[in-house]
C-alpha cells in the first residue's frame, strides 16, 4: 500500500495508503509501464502481470480473471439484446420474415467482425506492456520507438484526446440505457410499475457507481457469476425460441445481411447505427485489457459473451417472424415467463495488491455517475436514448 505524490510529472511513493495521485506527462508513459513489471506486493513477491496470464500459465489466476471480466467487461454487450431488435425496427410496425433474417444477420456479422475479429483477436495485441486503451495506444504510437515523426505524433494526440471525449460521452450513456431497458422490461409484466421506471433506474445507477470504490477485482468477483447466469438464460431463450422457428438460423449467411442492405435501400442504411448497438461496450475489451489480460478476455468473450448473445439475437428473430405484433419488446416477449499529460492530476486507488492495472478514480466515478444520471433524466425512456447512442 502506497501514497504518491506528482511533481512535474515524476511520482513518488510513501506511507502505507492505496492511494495515488498522477500527474502525467508524454515524456514518464514508457517508465511508468516499465516500473509496472518492477513493482512487487507487501510480501515482495513480483507483481503479476495480466498479459503474461493463459491457459498455459498461471492456470489458477487465468480463470478468476476471467470469471471477473464477464462482471466488468461485458455487462453492456450482454445487455444488449434488451433494446437493440426493437431498437432497429423502431420505423417498422410489424416486420415480415425476410427483415427479420436479415437484421439479425447484420447484428450476427456484426458482433463477429467487429468484435471477434478486429477487438478480440488483433486489436488485443496491441498492449502497451500489459495495458491497453486509448492512451495506452498513444503511448506506443508517440513513444520514442514509434513509427511516426514530431508532427504525426501532435496529430495522433489530438485524436487521442477526441476519442477519450467520445468515450466519456459513451461512459454516461451505456449504463443509463443498459439499466433504463432493463427496468422497462418489468413494466411489460406489470404496467402498474410503469410510473416506478425511472426512479428505479435511478436508484440503481446510483448504487452502481458507489460500488466502483470497491475495484474492479471485489465487482468482478460480485457480477461475474451473475453474469453467467444471466447469459446461460440469454442462451436459453434463445434456443427455446428457435426451436419454433428453425428457419432463422439462415441468418448465419452473410449474404442475409448484404442482400437486406440492397433491397431496403435507404432504410437499411440508416438502420446500421442502431446495428451498432449490439456492440454497445466493446472498447471494454481493449481499454480494461491491464485489469484482466488477453486470454481472460478472449476467453469469456469466445466461450460465454458470443455464443449467448447470439443466440439469444437468433431467438428474437424467430419470435418476430412468427409473430410480428410482439416488436415493442421482442426481449421480454421471448422469455418463457492517464498518462499522456492529457488530464489534470486526478487521486487514483490501487484496489489490488497483484495486479497495477486494477484501479478507481472517484473524480471520474462520481462525474460518470452525474452525467449518467443526467442523461437519464432527461431522455427518461429507453428508446429515445438509444439513437443519442449511436452518436457516440
Amino acid at each position: 500500500m502506497m501514497e504518491a505524490s506528482a511533481v512535474n510529472g515524476a511520482t513518488s511513493y510513501s506511507g502505507d495508503t492505496s492511494e495515488i495521485t498522477l500527474s502525467p506527462t508524454p515524456e514518464n508513459i514508457q517508465s511508468s509501464m516499465t516500473d509496472k513489471k518492477k513493482m512487487k506486493d507487501s510480501n515482495g513477491m513480483v507483481e503479476s502481470i495480466t498479459n503474461q496470464v493463459s491457459p498455459m500459465n498461471n492456470f489458477p489466476l487465468f480463470m478468476s480473471l476471467t470469471l471477473r471480466s464477464l462482471g466488468i467487461i461485458f455487462g453492456d454487450i450482454g445487455t444488449s439484446p434488451l433494446y437493440v431488435v426493437n431498437t432497429v425496427f423502431a420505423n417498422v410496425k410489424e416486420p415480415n420474415e425476410q427483415q427479420c433474417v436479415g437484421i439479425i444477420s447484420l447484428i450476427i456479422w456484426n458482433l463477429i467482425v467487429v468484435v471477434s475479429i478486429k477487438y478480440a483477436i488483433f486489436i488485443l495485441m496491441a498492449d502497451n506492456r500489459g495495458e491497453g486503451g486509448t492512451f495506452a495506444l498513444c503511448g506506443l504510437l508517440t513513444g520514442e520507438s514509434g513509427p511516426f515523426r514530431t508532427r504525426a505524433k501532435k496529430v495522433v494526440a489530438i485524436i487521442s484526446i477526441l476519442a477519450a471525449s467520445l468515450l466519456i460521452g459513451d461512459g454516461a450513456l451505456t449504463p443509463a440505457v443498459s439499466v433504463l431497458s432493463a427496468v422497462e422490461g418489468l413494466a411489460v409484466s406489470t404496467p402498474n410499475l410503469q410510473k416506478w421506471v425511472l426512479p428505479i433506474t435511478i436508484v440503481i445507477i446510483i448504487l452502481l457507481f458507489l460500488a466502483q470504490q470497491y475495484g474492479t477485482g471485489k465487482i468482478g468477483i460480485l457480477f461475474g457469476p451473475i453474469m453467467v447466469i444471466w447469459f446461460l438464460t440469454l442462451f436459453s431463450i434463445g434456443v427455446w425460441r428457435i426451436t419454433f422457428h428453425p428457419k432463422i438460423l439462415r441468418a448465419f449467411n452473410p449474404f442475409e445481411a448484404l442482400h437486406y442492405l440492397i433491397r431496403e435501400k435507404k432504410t437499411g442504411f440508416l438502420q446500421i447505427s442502431s446495428v451498432f448497438l449490439s456492440v454497445t461496450g466493446l472498447e471494454a475489451l481493449y481499454a480494461d485489457l491491464g485489469h484482466f489480460g488477453r486470454w481472460p478476455v478472449r476467453t469469456s468473450w469466445f466461450l460465454v459473451v458470443l455464443p449467448s448473445v447470439t443466440v439469444n439475437y437468433l431467438g428474437q428473430g424467430a419470435l418476430l417472424a412468427i409473430n410480428p405484433t410482439l416488436i415493442a419488446n421482442p426481449f421480454y416477449n421471448a422469455a418463457p415467463a492517464s498518462s499522456l499529460g492529457f488530464i489534470p492530476p486526478v487521486r487514483v486507488h490501487h484496489t489490488s495488491k497483484r495486479i497495477i492495472g486494477q484501479i478507481y478514480v472517484p473524480a471520474i466515478n462520481w462525474i460518470l455517475m452525474l452525467l449518467t444520471l443526467a442523461v437519464t433524466l432527461y431522455f427518461q425512456r429507453s428508446s429515445d436514448m438509444t439513437h443519442a447512442y449511436g452518436v457516440t
